[in-house]
């Protein structure tokens, strides 16, 4: 997992760097864990457009001279909206601007231990979750690895499963069951919300009136009795809880 930090102040840069190092030598993932750091914002946004991968991103909202954080974030994320965002910031006026790109946690300076843990916890989670694996699908006419990470939705209509994609392929039809699929598939990366559907999490783009929006702008309904489950994963997958 590739984290960045970003932020012109040496001195919380080396702090936020070792409570990261800290958490995975604590959890064991020392091995899987890199950190990359930057002093400006606009050096990030280069390296970025030139291909630095990014898993998580540790982001000071204000960088004086350079780009603000909170437009080096807009820029990232109108290309790859999944990339997990922390703002960090000594100042709380900007704590509701963090929402319009969906940042994952706002840290007031000085940051805690806790409050990094919880953010790595949550992001682990969600990356080592089908990370490099493969679901392995048998079609009418060959048998197919597809990455877990590019399974957008999976409906079953009768005897035949339709598994949608994010690769070039895009739609498997396959004669299984969502019974079937949900045993081979991560249970915290994804989720039975209907009789009909299952849903990757991380395609959730909004949930209201029990209807979800995914990625790709498809509507999925919600079943009356998958309501509580939904629910409780939900804020467990984006919010911490049960991590």
């Amino acid at each position: 997992m590739q984290i960045v930090i970003c932020d012109d102040e040496s001195v919380y840069l080396n702090s936020i760097h070792q409570m990261i190092d800290l958490w995975a030598s604590k959890s064991g993932h020392e091995k899987c864990v890199f950190v990359k750091e930057f002093h400006s914002s606009e050096d990030l946004l280069d390296a970025w457009e030139n291909g630095l991968s990014v898993d998580l991103l540790f982001l000071d909202i204000q960088i004086p001279g350079e780009l603000s954080g909170m437009e080096i974030a807009k820029r990232i994320h109108s290309r790859d909206e999944y990339i997990p965002l922390v703002f960090v910031t000594n100042y709380s006026e900007y704590v509701f601007e963090g929402y319009s790109v969906h940042a994952l946690r706002y840290l007031q300076k000085p940051i805690s231990q806790k409050d990094i843990e919880l953010c790595l916890d949550i992001v682990w989670r969600q990356w080592s979750n089908g990370h490099d694996q493969f679901l392995s699908l048998s079609t009418a006419s060959q048998s197919i690895r597809v990455p877990i990470q590019a399974i957008i939705y999976a409906e079953a209509r009768s005897h035949t499963l339709y598994i949608f994609t994010s690769d070039e392929i895009g739609t498997y039809e396959i004669r299984s069951t969502l019974t079937e699929l949900e045993k081979k598939l991560p249970e915290n990366s994804f989720l039975r919300c209907h009789k009909s559907f299952m849903i990757s999490m991380r395609h959730i783009r909004k949930y209201r009136n029990r209807i979800i929006t995914l990625s790709t702008g498809v509507e999925i309904p919600v079943g009356r009795k998958y309501i509580p489950s939904f629910s409780a994963k939900f804020r467990g997958y984006y919010q911490g809880d049960n991590c």
